[in-house]
């Protein structure tokens, strides 16, 4: 019982996140509810929570999306989502939790301390950037770090449109991250069971998350979701650090 309240309230929480900064939603979901699934159940649960709930957010704000910016991400990702998947099948359970920690509050604090935006996007940048966000996907459940970041520095993209290409990117990646992940036997139906029930957990999470966007200023919403990152990430780092030395 125990274990189903932790798992229904993060993906609560996190969906909320994810609607109001268009990222965060796997950095709150994956450490969360690794208190009550096993890394690998985890990583799976939470990319199928990011498909289910991204479908609808990209329908709605497909008119904001650079589709050619998008294909050169999926591009890369195809790359990046079987080595992410490789490594999840070898890790063990506490090095994995570390990794995830650290993942976590390295982009909480990047995100942070990021300086103002000063570069250019470019080909070359999002392909490293699509391969590296499908290889953190597929192993960790993690895609958003390294397009939020790039993201976060390009000049040349409004406020807006990175909320939008994100929630778009982190759709299609887990998508990506999902299919080498299937064909490894990774997905059970026990798994697509759990993340189907949470459904309505997600939208109402959304629901909540859209309205508080609507209502606070956008650098109190951005501090706010920084800070639940960081202390997520730590609590995971935590907990891979307690099970290395037991």
């Amino acid at each position: 019982m125990a274990a189903f309240v932790i798992i229904v309230a993060g993906a609560f929480f996190a969906a909320l996140l994810r609607r109001l900064t268009g990222f965060g939603f796997a950095m709150i979901a994956a450490p969360v509810l690794s208190l009550g699934l096993p890394p690998q159940s985890m990583v799976v649960t939470v990319l199928l929570l990011q498909i289910f709930l991204g479908i609808p957010a990209a329908i709605e704000f497909h008119k904001l999306v650079n589709w050619s910016v998008l294909g050169i991400l999926l591009a890369g990702g195809v790359a990046g989502a079987p080595l992410g998947t490789l490594l999840l099948r070898v890790a063990p359970e506490p090095i994995m939790l570390m990794l995830i920690g650290l993942l976590i509050c390295g982009s909480a604090v990047l995100q942070q301390f990021r300086q103002a935006k000063t570069t250019n996007a470019s080909r070359s940048g999002y392909l490293v950037v699509g391969v590296l966000s499908a290889m953190l996907g597929s192993a960790f459940a993690l895609p958003g770090p390294p397009l939020a970041i790039y993201f976060a520095k390009c000049a040349d993209i409004s406020l807006e449109q990175q909320r939008a290409m994100l929630i778009n990117t982190f759709t299609l990646v887990a998508l990506l991250a999902f299919i080498p992940a299937y064909f490894t036997d990774l997905v059970t139906w026990e798994i697509t069971l759990r993340a189907v029930a949470l459904i309505p957990v997600l939208f109402l999470g959304g629901y909540v998350g859209e309205r508080i966007y609507r209502r606070l200023p956008q650098t109190s919403v951005q501090k706010l979701g920084l800070f639940v990152i960081f202390m997520a990430g730590s609590i995971c780092f935590v907990r891979g650090i307690s099970a290395l030395a037991a």
